[in-house]
């Protein structure tokens, strides 16, 4: 039987690997597998599968342009999944297929332009998501709403200019929400619908010039509100509902 103290960390970084398939195998007890830093650009099926115990990925710093349809289907061990600084242009349907536990998802500075639809289907467990410093330029109603766990949204550093209704309203649990950074113009009434666990909202550095009224009426537990640097002329429609009476904003 194999205990928590067998587990292993296996840290294989800067190696230049380039082929997972030709790497040399790994002990099947490892429980956190580091690959960052190498010349990886493929993860194939089936590779992961070997390793029933893995909790923690990192395969940051790479040249990952693709992962495979199921390639990590059976990883179901896995809670924490970052991909910083690679080459995913889109997230595809398939790419976290069967990924049930996991917990942490990163996939900032990649240069991402899409998500297609029900990407995330599965990642019923999920309360961190990081897809800041990326080339998202719209966020679409289908995009996040199968996250009902999710606590953590970071967008910042993209190329945003829309956020179309409703796209953050089956998030009930998130409670931090990143857009700084983007290119939003206006907050529309129906963006922020159902975000009533929300406590942080960070829309700096954006080119918003209104609020629609009632905008934040939904955010009845906000406590950061942070809007500087953008081109307001008025803010008389933010304190149009009680929802942000009391909470501290930056402007």
């Amino acid at each position: 039987m194999i205990t928590v103290a067998d587990c292993l960390t296996c840290i294989h970084s800067g190696q230049n690997i380039q082929n997972l398939l030709t790497h040399p195998t790994l002990n099947s007890t490892c429980s956190e597998i580091i690959f960052e830093n190498n010349q990886i650009t493929l993860i194939p099926v089936n590779y992961f599968q070997q390793f029933p115990l893995l909790v923690t990925l990192n395969l940051n710093r790479n040249q990952i342009q693709s992962i495979q349809d199921f390639a990590l289907a059976n990883v179901t061990s896995l809670l924490n999944l970052t991909f910083q600084y690679n080459d995913i242009d889109i997230v595809k349907q398939n790419m976290f297929k069967g990924l049930y536990n996991l917990q942490r998802l990163e996939l900032d500075h990649n240069g991402m332009s899409d998500v297609e639809q029900n990407s995330f289907l599965d990642l019923q467990e999920l309360t961190i998501l990081e897809m800041d410093h990326n080339d998202l330029q719209i966020i679409r109603q289908d995009m996040f709403n199968s996250l009902g766990k999710l606590q953590e949204l970071y967008l910042e550093n993209n190329n945003i200019h829309t956020i179309q209704n409703l796209s953050f309203a089956n998030l009930s649990h998130l409670e931090m929400l990143n857009l700084e950074e983007n290119h939003l113009e206006e907050i529309t009434v129906n963006m922020l619908k159902g975000l009533y666990y929300l406590k942080v909202l960070k829309i700096n550095n954006n080119d918003i010039e209104r609020f629609d009224a009632d905008c934040f009426k939904d955010l009845v537990s906000l406590e950061i509100l942070q809007i500087a640097r953008n081109r307001l002329i008025s803010i008389e429609n933010i304190f149009r509902t009680s929802a942000i009476d009391g909470i501290g904003f930056t402007i």
